[in-house]
């Protein structure tokens, strides 16, 4: 196998999804979604707790309004106000003494 060959296969590797549970595939289909792949780690967290369901019920309603700007953002804002972010961990900044 020449290089040429071995670098077709990789990317045809790189664009399956590697999902073996349920709630990383969940994950993934939200960021497709939502067109946002950078975050896809932060809403496969999400599916861990929340039913898959309503994470992808709410991706496509923001995506159906339309005028929203970074439907990935608005979809943070509504995931905090419903509280499920609640169980991932924050980090607090130092105040400077």
């Amino acid at each position: 196998m020449d290089s040429q060959e071995y670098f077709t296969l990789l990317s045809k590797r790189a664009e399956k999804t590697r999902a073996f549970s349920a709630f990383q595939d969940t994950g993934t289909l939200v960021s497709e979604i939502l067109g946002d792949p950078k975050h896809i780690a932060l809403y496969i967290k999400i599916a861990k707790k929340v039913d898959s369901r309503t994470l992808v019920g709410t991706a496509k309603g923001i995506v159906e309004r339309g005028h929203i700007q970074c439907p990935g953002a608005y979809f943070m804002r509504i995931a905090k106000e419903k509280g499920w972010l609640t169980h991932m961990v924050s980090v607090k900044k130092k105040k400077d003494a």
